[in-house]
């Protein structure tokens, strides 16, 4: 099932499937933070207020991204370890 990042809740994740924005800017800015197609983001913690949201690359790096930007990131969700 694909989701927006943006809709995905808490310790749920899948695999960065597509983008709506393909905008240079925005795109050079999700391949600074790694964040590409067929890596795995698992959602860690979100904060409602703002729309922040805390996620996980694989295994590792952990980065906390805005409403703007989790509405503009598509995933595939699945049930990752």
């Amino acid at each position: 099932v694909q989701q927006l990042l943006s809709e995905v809740g808490i310790g749920s994740g899948g695999v960065m499937t597509g983008v709506k924005d393909h905008r240079v800017d925005f795109l050079d800015y999700l391949e600074r933070l790694g964040l590409r197609l067929g890596v795995f983001l698992e959602v860690v913690d979100r904060l409602t207020f703002d729309g922040l949201v805390q996620v996980r690359l694989g295994d590792a790096q952990v980065h906390w991204l805005s409403g703007k930007v989790c509405s503009q990131v598509y995933l595939t969700i699945s049930n990752h370890g």
